[in-house]
This record gives C-alpha cells, structure tokens and sequence, in this order.
C-alpha cells in the first residue's frame, strides 16, 4: 500500500512539472469562424487563453460551469496568420498540455491600411491616427456598436467607438479618407480586461451621458475633492462643476471635442472616469 502511494505520487509530481505543448495548424477565410472543442478537463484542469491573437478575437464558451470550446473569429478584409496558446488545452487529472494554434487567414481582397484594438465590453476607445484634413467618413458602420469621428481643433481627427453593453466579440468600421486607401479599425471586445471605466460593476458610479456634448453628470455618493479634468496630452483643464445631493454637474460646453479624464479623490482613493466630449 505505502509502494503505491508513493508511485501514485510520483506520477503526480511528474505530470504537474513536466507540461507538453502541441501545434495545430488551421486555415481560415477573413471574416469567418471557427470553433475547437475538446479542451480542458471538466474540474481538475479547465482550459485557459493565456495569448490572445493579435488579429482576431478569441474566446472559451460552453456551459458556464465548464468552457471547454474556443471560438475564434478572423478579421474581416485581412490576409495574415494568427497565433493562441491555450494552456490545458489537452488534459486529464494529472496532465495540462499547452495548445498552440496558428490560424492562417486568406481573403479575396485584403486590406492593408488596417489597426486593431482590444476593447472592454463595459467601456470606449478613442483611435485618434487621422487627420481632418483627410475629410474621414465612416463608410462602414459597427454591427455591434456605436462609431463617429471627432474632429479635434488641432486638426487631428480620431474615431470613437462604443460597443453595446455586455457584448463580446470582433466588430469592425471602415472609415474613407479622400482619395487614399480606406482605413479599416478591428474592435476586438473583451469583457475581462481590466480598465478604468465609466461604468464599475456595481453601479455606485454612474458618468453620463457619454459622448456628452453640454453637461456632465457624475453619481458620486461620497464626499470629494474633485481635483483634475485632464485631456489625452495630459493638461489639466479648468472645468466649472456644482454638487447637487451624490450628483456631480459639470459644465463642458466650453470645452474642445476630444477624450478627457476625471479624476475625484476619496479617503486617499483615487477614482478616474474616461469621456468623451462630442
């Protein structure tokens, strides 16, 4: 009996210490979706994506209890390859083996003037690689979102863009600028990253509305000292702004369209708000 612990044992330490790590290679057309079952192993060693890919959107679905399926979407318009690692992607009790999955995306017509953007699904992203001189349109508009172009008094331009709450996955817009190559922007939304946002969880803070184009308004149910309003170049800006119960008002009527920061400090904490003034 103690011979077989002591076995079992070893076999244990030597699976946990000692990973394999497998490829697989796909094909796959721009645009579509692919979807790998199998991974993982219910309870003791689930599956994981520990690389995410730097053109499309990846992410594990199945039953809630037990995600054992990746989907991955290609980037609509892009001729490329693609990479995920997948830790656990083969497994037992003992044995955790890392997946690495190349994609290969071909496409009739690719695009070559194209970025990427991971974006959390509770928040906003601001691209700001135009100039208004260009004269950009959205020729394209998101399917799962909301798109626009600010047109910066510096002439710079940039694109804003707002997934609908709680959605996860690859959305994209086409913007035209002139006579030269179409720009095409990837959102690829994630409900996991970690960013300072509007909008927390719990919803004890609430910044609304945004865009906003006059007024501002903040549910901050603490004492505060309100201290900056800064923009993207990092300047602080003047910003008029009254308390009406946990209500913040400010006043942004003034103010230069563009992506701004709010920064309100509490019991030594600091909390900051991204907006976006249209």
């Amino acid at each position: 009996m103690i011979k077989l612990k002591l076995t079992l044992l070893c076999i244990f330490i030597y699976h946990c210490t000692v990973a394999q790590t497998f490829t697989v290679l796909k094909s796959i057309v721009c645009g579509d979706s692919i979807k790998i079952t199998g991974l993982g192993y219910p309870s003791w060693n689930p599956p994981k994506i520990i690389q995410r890919p730097r053109l499309g959107h990846a992410i594990l679905i199945g039953d809630k209890s037990f995600e054992n399926t990746m989907k991955y979407t290609a980037p609509p318009c892009l001729i490329g390859s693609d990479t995920i690692m997948v830790l656990c992607a083969k497994a037992t009790q003992i044995t955790c083996d890392t997946g690495i999955y190349i994609f290969e995306i071909s496409c009739s017509s690719g695009t070559p003037d194209f970025t990427t953007h991971e974006v959390d699904c509770m928040d906003s992203i601001y691209v700001n690689n135009l100039n208004a001189f260009w004269q950009p349109q959205i020729i394209t508009n998101p399917l799962h979102g909301f798109a626009k172009i600010i047109l910066e008094p510096t002439d710079g331009a940039g694109v804003l863009y707002i997934p609908n709450k709680g959605y996860q996955g690859q959305d994209y817009v086409k913007v035209s600028i002139g006579g030269k190559v179409p720009k095409l922007y990837v959102f690829n939304v994630y409900c996991d990253i970690k960013v300072n946002t509007n909008i927390v969880p719990n919803f004890e803070y609430l910044l609304y509305p945004n865009p906003a184009s006059e007024f501002l308004a903040l549910n901050f149910p603490h004492e505060s000292l309100f201290t900056d309003c800064v923009n993207v170049h990092g300047l602080n800006i003047p910003l008029a702004h009254h308390q009406n119960d946990d209500q913040w008002i400010f006043d942004i009527k003034n103010l230069n369209p563009g992506m701004y920061y709010l920064e309100m400090n509490h019991q030594g904490k600091r909390f900051i708000f991204k907006w976006m003034k249209q």
